[in-house]
């Protein structure tokens, strides 16, 4: 009986070596895709709204220990979407990444819409949608994120008609209207 007893200890001890380390978490610095193989994104941008950061850009800026005090802009795709207040506050939290497939996420907390406007609806964004954000770049308890406060300035590439527009190379600006030439 104690021969029985303890091979089943030691086939449960197996089991659990074997199944323990299944869902590690991996380092917020290396972008995987859906299949769980890196994707090599290059850190891009430099914060600007001609130039935003690309998610792999803004992750290397908190890697290195570096928050922005000043509002730059980012660029990525909706990921995952964990609310969207339409009550009281009127913003949303949600992730972004560089491409639709990747597993390498940055959080967008508590951002406003297009114009710094309250979510009304809950359907101005959805997971696939292309955003630019403007806001503070911040590590929060070990969580990269955006600081509370910042706002989508374009969704797609239809933005915030109110900031003057987007560029357009080889047009002229008139009133908020891009005139092409």
């Amino acid at each position: 009986m104690k021969k029985i007893i303890k091979s089943a200890f030691v086939l449960a001890i197996m089991a659990l070596t074997f199944t323990s380390c299944e869902d590690v978490p991996a380092p917020f610095d290396t972008n995987y895709n859906e299949q769980g193989e890196p994707s090599n994104v290059e850190p891009a941008g430099d914060g600007t709204e001609a130039s935003p950061y690309n998610v792999a850009r803004a992750l290397e800026i908190i890697k290195a220990g570096e928050q922005t005090t000043d509002m730059v802009y980012l660029k990525g795709v909706i990921t995952n979407i964990k609310e969207i207040d339409t009550n009281q506050f009127g913003n949303a939290t949600f992730s972004i990444s560089d491409t639709k497939n990747s597993m390498t996420k940055f959080l967008i907390y508590r951002s406003y819409g297009l114009d710094g406007q309250k979510f009304t609806t809950g359907n101005e964004i959805a997971v696939g949608d292309t955003v630019v954000v403007q806001g503070i770049l911040i590590n929060f308890n070990g969580t990269p994120e955006t600081q509370q406060g910042a706002k989508i300035v374009s969704i797609n590439g239809k933005g915030d008609e109110g900031s003057g527009g987007e560029e357009n190379p080889g047009g002229e600006t008139s009133g908020g209207l891009t005139i092409d030439g």
